[in-house]
């Protein structure tokens, strides 16, 4: 019974019902609010995107918000690290400044620590007690994750305390899903910190192994290094075994390595040198500084080699155990050098003792370092002074210092020096010495009988030069003196062969002329062998026609062949060129002394032949050409083969020899053919005949050039008619042989006796062209010429031809006459057909060269 009424309802019926009723309805309502609690507070079911703070208060502020009626909700999650509020979520923006007020307030007066200390629903009015707040903690049994705060709305006066237990159950859930979200983050991070972790452990253990197998790559590879070194290397412990030995150290002791490793040099060298090693070994181990000896072993040969161990100490990188690192040369060989080396030293300084030149050594501040035995006598001991001071008494370095120079500059010098009544050659070679010093070596060489014979020589060369000089004026001079007459007999008997002769008159002429020929070859002969001898022999370069040289050559032995019945033949193998560029005068003279010897030493009833055949050749632009002599003569004896191309040289040299002659012909043709860069070879039996083979190269012309030039090796020459010539000759008989032979070939001819006349002569009346002799009285012939290119006697004779025809006929000669204005040389005596043939080119042909 209730003490306030004083009656006893307990058992009244109604009351029971109504409690029943109650108890009924407040079941229903405890029901009803659990299922709402429970789907408003599963947070499992998340909509898309569902998945951050901000979105599990978003939606916890909405579900709330189907429990309660609120004007704002503010929701705040506690900083893990300051824990302090921050706000994450506001449902209504008006109503912001004033809950931020609100939360101020309410956090000042402890309310909301109240509310998170008791962790249940707390009601606060507000500052102007119009309103009222809801603060209740978003917690879960274990931490505080938040704090919700709500302002109700003013037409709510009561929460009914299942709404508040739903509110408790959202925020609880809420509380759980963000621990849980939470978690997850962390466990997500974690994981991911956990994956790179166990990858950053996979590359640390890939990186592991590679290093170990780059490791054991460089162990094998070091190992194999040690192994191939050529040098003895063995390593040893504090204890002196051997723990390591590469192969050339097996192969030094003769021993496998399996035998040596763990064991000591006692247990394979004799005692002493175990000793010696093992003390090394303990002094590097005591001060840790390397040390070197030697010591000799004995050998399963039994040969002793010397060898030097060097031992250093280094530390195990594993058990910092001290090791020793020996390592072995072989010193045999060069100890051998070595003593090889002093013998050679000794024998070098016992040369330089005993040389006649003094020698001596300097260094840099010219001190001498080393004076042989020639050195002493002439200057006396060196002691440690200067150079200076021996040489010159001189406190002071030389002027001119060849020992200086040669420092500065490294390179040697040579001088000459007078010291005394002696010279001498004085040679400086700078070098630098084995250890590095630099230094000089000097000698001086006696050249004072040397010098002597020199200057004897200067004075004999000078003599011989006079001499030669001489000898050429004379030759000139005897050529002059000896050509001029000739040139009259022989012209005299040319003009006299073209009369009326009987048989005996034209065999004396044409013998004479035979003669005189022979005495014009010997005369030629010994010019040009003068000319050869004198180094001053030259080849000219110039076209000709190798076919009709042949045959001119021959031509000229028709007469001799015919009366000694000998066949002069000839045979010009199609390949050789129509026309060749070289020396065509001095190939002629080559054949002519051949076949000349060939007609001379055949007898009656014999052949003479001349035969030419090209070579294969290298350059298109050279023409190599195979020549040969052929006789049916005497031949030459084998013995004298080698001889016959030696000057003044004969077969037969007696008294009682058939056949004459100088010896000059082939000695000639042999130097002529080495100076036009060929060669020449003979084959002969005796009484069988001899051939001479020749090989010469020429230079082809270009085939656009080529023109068929005339024929001038015959008699007959084409001469234009009507010509006027003028002889200009101080020679009475030359002038008449000139005359003569010039006007029997159709030419008018006037004569001049010297150089002013002929020059009066072309003032007077026009001419075609001028014979010129060079040496004549008043005026010579170069004088005369050079005043008819100036133009003394006007200007239609400044480019008259002009061929010198003199008896001059050494070296220089023709170059001299041809810079001197002539067109062509002519030397006296000449051949009718010579002369014909250069004026054919000078008047008939004068896009031709008529420089002979």
């Amino acid at each position: 019974m209730s003490p306030r009424s004083g009656k006893d309802f307990s058992f009244d019926p109604e009351h029971l019902l109504r409690r029943v009723e109650h108890l009924e309805e407040a079941s229903r309502f405890t029901l009803e609010a659990l299922e709402t609690a429970a789907r408003l507070g599963d947070f499992h079911q998340r909509p898309e995107g569902y998945g951050t703070p901000a979105a599990i208060l978003q939606e916890t502020a909405q579900r709330i918000s189907q429990i309660l009626r609120l004007k704002a909700v503010d929701m705040y999650l506690v900083d893990d690290l300051t824990l302090e509020f921050e706000r994450h979520f506001r449902s209504s923006e008006p109503y912001g400044e004033f809950m931020d007020h609100e939360f101020e307030r309410l956090a000042e007066n402890r309310t909301i620590a109240w509310a998170l200390q008791r962790k249940q629903p707390t009601f606060a009015p507000t500052e102007d007690g119009n309103d009222t707040i809801l603060v209740h903690s978003i917690a879960t049994a274990a931490k505080t994750k938040g704090l919700f705060v709500g302002l109700l709305d003013e037409d709510v006066k009561t929460v009914l305390d299942t709404s508040l237990s739903v509110l408790s159950i959202v925020l609880l859930n809420s509380a759980n899903t963000l621990e849980n979200f939470q978690l997850q983050r962390l466990n997500i991070e974690a994981n991911q910190a956990l994956e790179a972790k166990v990858a950053e452990l996979k590359d640390e253990v890939e990186r592991r192994r590679k290093t170990e197998e780059d490791l054991e790559k460089t162990r094998n590879f070091l190992d194999q290094i040690i192994n191939t070194l050529p040098a003895p290397l063995v390593v040893k412990d504090a204890s002196h075994r051997w723990i390591m030995a590469n192969d050339a150290f097996c192969l030094t002791m003769e021993r496998t390595r399996e035998d040596m490793l763990g064991r000591t040099a006692h247990d394979f060298l004799p005692r002493e040198e175990a000793d010696a090693m093992q003390r090394a070994d303990s002094l590097v181990l005591h001060t840790g500084k390397a040390h070197l000896i030697e010591f000799t072993m004995t050998q399963a040969t039994g040969m002793p080699r010397t060898f030097s161990i060097q031992t250093a100490m280094l530390s195990h990188p594993d058990t910092g155990e001290s090791i020793l690192v020996s390592m072995l040369r072989d010193l045999t060989e060069q100890k051998m050098a070595e003593r090889v080396l002093r013998g050679e030293r000794e024998r070098f300084f016992s040369l330089l003792e005993e040389l006649p030149a003094y020698v001596y050594v300097q260094n840099t501040d010219f001190s001498v370092d080393y004076a042989n035995r020639r050195f002493r006598t002439l200057f006396g001991e060196p002691g440690e002074r200067p150079c200076h001071e021996i040489f010159r008494d001189s406190g002071a370095v030389c002027p001119e210092c060849a020992t200086q120079r040669s420092l500065v500059s490294g390179t040697p010098s040579m001088e000459e020096t007078v010291y005394g009544d002696s010279t001498y050659n004085v040679y400086v070679y700078p070098f630098v010495d084995t250890d590095g010093t630099r230094r000089v070596l000097t000698m001086g060489i006696d050249i004072t009988e040397q010098k002597k014979a020199t200057e004897a020589l200067m004075v004999a060369k000078e003599q011989a030069e006079i001499a030669n000089r001489a000898k050429t004026e004379f030759l000139a001079n005897m050529s002059h003196e000896i050509r001029t007459p000739l040139n009259g007999v022989l012209g005299m008997l040319q003009l006299c062969s073209d009369t009326e002769l009987d048989e005996l008159q034209r065999d004396y002429v044409e013998t004479a002329l035979e003669s005189g020929r022979s005495l014009l070859t010997v005369i030629n002969d010994v010019l040009d062998l003068t000319k050869i001898e004198a180094g001053k022999f030259e080849i000219d370069e110039g076209r000709f026609d190798p076919r009709a040289m042949i045959r001119s050559v021959l031509q000229t032995f028709t007469h001799s062949s015919e009366d000694s019945g000998l066949a002069l033949d000839m045979e010009v193998d199609e390949a050789v060129p129509q026309v060749l560029i070289g020396d065509g005068g001095r190939f002629r003279q080559i054949l002519f002394n051949l076949v000349g010897n060939s007609v001379k030493f055949t007898p009656q009833g014999g052949s003479v032949k001349v035969s030419a055949m090209s070579l294969p050749s290298g350059d298109p632009g050279r023409a190599r050409l195979l020549f040969s002599v052929k006789d049916t003569g005497i031949g030459i004896p084998e013995d004298r083969i080698e001889h016959v191309f030696e000057a003044f040289t004969q077969v037969d040299g007696s008294f009682r020899r058939k056949y004459g002659g100088t010896g000059l012909g082939l000695g000639i043709v042999r130097r002529l053919v080495d100076l036009m860069g060929g060669t020449i070879a003979v084959d002969s039996m005796l009484d069988k005949g001899t051939t001479v083979y020749f090989r010469l190269d020429f230079t082809l012309p270009d085939p656009d050039t080529i023109r068929q030039e005339p024929e001038f090796e015959g008699a007959a020459c084409p001469i234009p008619p009507s010509k006027k010539i003028l002889v200009a000759e101080d020679n009475r008989v030359n002038q008449i042989m000139a005359r003569r032979s010039l006007e029997k070939l159709g030419f008018v001819v006037h004569c001049a006796s010297n150089g002013r006349e002929a020059l009066e002569r072309l003032s007077s009346e026009p001419y075609d062209c001028v014979l010129m002799d060079i040496q004549m009285p008043e005026l010579d012939g170069m004088e005369a010429a050079g005043l008819i290119r100036g133009g003394e006697v006007g200007e239609a004779n400044r480019n008259i031809p002009i061929v010198a025809l003199t008896a001059h006929a050494m070296q220089g000669d023709r170059e001299r006459f041809l810079e001197a204005g002539m067109n062509a040389y002519v030397a006296k005596p000449f051949e009718v057909d010579d002369l014909c043939r250069t004026l054919s080119r000078l008047l008939s042909h004068p896009d031709l060269d008529g420089k002979d």
